[in-house]
């Protein structure tokens, strides 16, 4: 009895130590290494993938193919990186498989019962120097199995890739791709005019019509020539000092709009120019420039007209700055030349300098124009909520890409504001508070300003639901067109999860692919998602956030889209969700980004954002160039609709 006893006590504790498997880290390791582990741009490198199946002999891992056709039950998709091109399909399965019996009679599958290591060979890619992350390839399944159950990796058990880039070597040349057709010009050109006429809106222009007028009632004896004469000459110096006012600001910010400082700049800028519009402070420009005008000015004449158009632009600059950027911010997409950017500078300014000519013509006219006065204010304060918003904008931009993701001007932070500005904006259009420069005197509410102030507070509960989530955990949205802008303008954070990175990297795969399908006898259905939508974007692009967060979730679009290889390019930033593991610092995801705005520039010939492409792979390793969609801003959707599906009904 007590040898039965301690025979139970011995047994008990191997017991124990046995427990019953849970998860795949119980019966399996997977590891992974670059061989060598540091490369040239060019050389080739193999990825080992070993997976070691533990917690006794009977535990083993499955072949990635298996006879008769049989389902695979492990998966290794080549991985995707912008540091390495691998080569397509799954790797070879090494010897030392065994056969076991499947549920199904007389049929085998292919196991392992020790470590097992796979090698996938790759080119190294021409990438900045230093560790460069791969990413495991879409769809990386490995099952490990015992006598209970089977087990899948998940993202946890698979280890992080990095590769050694060493400076110097040289990559192999990319597919080759034809440039598409630029348009758009009478579109560019129709925007500058919109910004032109805008601007004549703005608080610091309508005082300046005295001045055009009493200049051109001292020349009330000239003939009808003399007389349009000066009003060309005086509107013709107006367009020449903001257009090229417009092109200076144009070149400059195309380059810069996207730095984060050129974004602080901005923001600050906004700033101030709105604590003026609330009354604040006055910005002025330097008296030596006012006066040197206004002396000119009132000699009369030609050069009176000259230098009575410039002190008319430099008073109102202050105002039509903020329009003019708006202006530039459009010219980003780096679709139109030089020339056409100083036509649309001048288009700008003959904009805004129109109706100053048929002033200048009848300056009687004068008498018809209501007079300065309350309402004048009320403008200003209104454009100062406005250029409130616009800091907020700016200075999210410059987190974005500072600090991704942003710590301070939140997505929710940014909305927020917006809510509060258009409620203070409607309570302050209804009375309930004065600024500076209002008047002691309330009176009366003018049904016109009634109803800015109603839409300013109905605006402010409409966009209040977007700052909280529902049950589901999913942010709610708002319906409308009004929420789709505003929620593009303040950047939300999105980011193309299962798109690829790489687009020489997804040609080559699709190529191989088809060539294999073809030296086969091309039996059997075709590589699926063999037709690629490239999308060049951008992390501060608000037209490419309206489009992903508006049009690309409709069920048309993205009902096709799930039928193409989908390759996603950032130009101005990479995000750092995109990447698995430790992200690379600013500074490379940037560097990446400048390679991926060269691809677009020397491929399409084009830096329009978004640019929309659509490519077939050829069995050669070349590309097709299918289609490129023409608008930036999706304002068509079932044009956008018939753009993708036409090539898939081939």
């Amino acid at each position: 009895m007590r040898l039965s006893l301690l025979l139970l006590l011995a047994v008990a504790p191997v017991a124990v130590a046995q427990p019953k498997a849970k998860r795949f880290a119980d019966v399996g390791d997977i590891s992974a290494r670059f061989d060598p582990p540091s490369a040239k741009a060019g050389d080739k490198v193999k990825l080992l993938v070993t997976v070691t199946p533990k917690g006794g002999p009977d535990v083993y891992t499955y072949t990635l193919t298996q006879p008769n056709g049989q389902t695979a039950k492990s998966i290794l998709p080549p991985p995707a990186s912008a540091a390495v091109t691998f080569d397509p399909g799954p790797p070879a399965d090494p010897a030392g498989w065994k056969d076991k019996p499947a549920a199904e009679p007389g049929v085998n599958d292919r196991v392992y019962y020790g470590p097992v290591t796979w090698e996938l060979t790759g080119t190294v890619n021409a990438v900045p120097p230093g560790k460069a992350a791969v990413e495991w390839g879409e769809g990386t399944r490995l099952q490990v199995c015992n006598a209970d159950n089977c087990f899948n990796s998940s993202a946890r058990n698979l280890p992080v890739l990095e590769l050694e880039v060493l400076p110097g070597g040289s990559a192999a040349a990319p597919p080759s791709l034809a440039k598409p057709a630029r348009t758009g010009l009478l579109r560019f050109l129709g925007q500058a005019v919109f910004w032109g006429l805008v601007s004549l809106i703005t608080p610091c222009v309508f005082p300046m019509i005295p001045i055009t007028v009493s200049l051109f009632l001292k020349q009330s004896n000239q003939s009808a020539a003399g007389a349009v004469k000066l009003a060309l000459i005086y509107c013709g110096t107006i367009t020449l000092v903001l257009g090229l006012s417009a092109v200076l600001v144009l070149s400059v910010f195309a380059q810069l709009s996207t730095h984060p400082v050129t974004n602080v700049l901005l923001a600050v800028m906004m700033l101030v120019f709105a604590l003026s519009l609330f009354g604040w402070f006055d910005i002025r420009l330097p008296n030596f420039l006012l006066q040197g005008a206004e002396a000119k000015r009132k000699q009369g004449g030609l050069v009176g007209t000259v230098f009575g158009a410039v002190a008319f632009s430099i008073v109102s600059f202050t105002c039509v700055a903020p329009f003019l950027g708006g202006f530039a911010g459009l010219t980003t997409s780096g679709e139109y030349s030089q020339f056409e950017l100083v036509l649309g500078g001048l288009t700008f300014g003959a904009a805004f300098a129109s109706p100053f000519f048929v002033l200048a013509l009848f300056p009687t006219l004068l008498k018809k124009l209501p007079r300065s006065g309350g309402w004048l204010d009320t403008v200003k304060a209104v454009m100062g909520f406005l250029e409130l918003a616009a800091a907020v904008k700016f200075a999210r931009t410059a987190e974005k890409v500072w600090l991704d993701p942003p710590e301070y001007f939140t997505y929710d932070v940014s909305l927020a504001a917006f809510v509060i500005l258009s409620l203070a904006c409607g309570v302050y259009l209804l009375g309930l508070f004065r600024l500076p420069h209002d008047d002691e005197e309330r009176g009366k509410i003018h049904v016109l300003r009634l109803m800015f102030a109603l839409a300013f507070l109905g605006l402010g509960v409409y966009l209040l639901p977007g700052l909280f989530r529902g049950p589901d955990g999913k942010r709610q949205r708002p319906q409308g067109v009004a929420f789709a802008w505003i929620d593009s303008f303040i950047l939300p954070d999105t980011a193309g999860k299962g798109w690829s990175r790489d687009l020489d990297a997804e040609v080559q795969r699709i190529s191989g692919e088809l060539k294999a399908w073809e030296a086969g006898g091309r039996t059997g259905e075709p590589p699926a998602k063999r037709l690629i939508f490239l999308d060049f974007t951008g992390e501060t692009c608000t037209n490419c956030k309206l489009n992903e967060e508006n049009v690309f979730p409709q069920p048309a679009v993205a009902e096709l889209l799930g039928k193409y290889t989908k390759v996603q390019l950032y130009t101005d930033v990479v995000p750092k969700a995109l990447y698995t593991g430790t992200p690379p610092a600013n500074a490379d995801r940037r560097a990446e980004a400048r390679r991926n705005k060269d691809i677009q520039i020397d491929r399409f010939g084009s830096e329009q954002l978004p640019l929309y492409v659509l490519i077939e792979p050829q069995a050669n390793g070349e590309a097709k160039v299918l289609g490129v969609y023409e608008e930036g801003k999706i304002n068509d959707v079932p044009a956008f609709v018939e753009f993708l599906r036409k090539p898939l009904a081939r």
